[in-house]
């Protein structure tokens, strides 16, 4: 016994130009995919000379898409230390669930991460450093909640005429978060 199946002719050209190539169902993409990007960008300078933790205004929100996912956080801050002798600085990320208590997930073991010594313990000579810190920390929230991430420094010392400044002189500090699905 013959079966025959009439199926109704289709240009194929045409079925691919409707395809919408430029949005990938995020359930159909592989895992190790970026499935978005947020990024921040200040210029705002902020200078400290305190002991304590001083958040720096720099901050991305993000709701991931899948509670399983990875999110990769790059910072470069952009910072100035300025004062005698025996310099460092230590930066801090913290993150927020749906507006909720602010939790670190990540904290240099040392407020001094980036440090200088000039060795001039007598205090005649100045010292002022301006430098980038590149700054790589991951995070698995596992929600798809938003979320706040805030970048935090916090100086190794507040002797000396030691003087912190965030984007000293209007220098760009950035931030940039990627979701990568597992």
């Amino acid at each position: 016994m013959t079966v025959r199946a009439n199926k109704p002719a289709f240009n194929v050209r045409e079925k691919l130009k409707s395809l919408d190539y430029s949005h990938v169902p995020y359930e159909k993409m592989p895992p190790g995919s970026v499935v978005q990007h947020k990024f921040k960008t200040i210029a705002t300078a902020s200078s400290y000379s305190g002991s304590g933790q001083k958040y720096t205004g720099l901050n991305v929100e993000i709701a991931p898409k899948f509670a399983s996912s990875l999110l990769a956080i790059q910072i470069a801050p952009q910072y100035r230390s300025s004062g005698t002798y025996d310099h460092g600085v230590g930066f801090y990320i913290f993150r927020s669930i749906a507006g909720g208590a602010e939790t670190s997930i990540l904290s240099p073991a040392t407020n001094y991460e980036y440090y200088h010594w000039d060795g001039n313990s007598a205090g005649v000579d100045n010292f002022d450093l301006r430098q980038r810190a590149i700054i790589l920390a991951h995070d698995y929230p596992t929600t798809t909640e938003s979320i706040n991430y805030k970048l935090y420094f916090q100086p190794y010392t507040t002797a000396n005429s030691n003087i912190l400044t965030f984007c000293d002189n209007n220098n760009r500090s950035f931030m940039h978060i990627w979701e990568i699905r597992q």
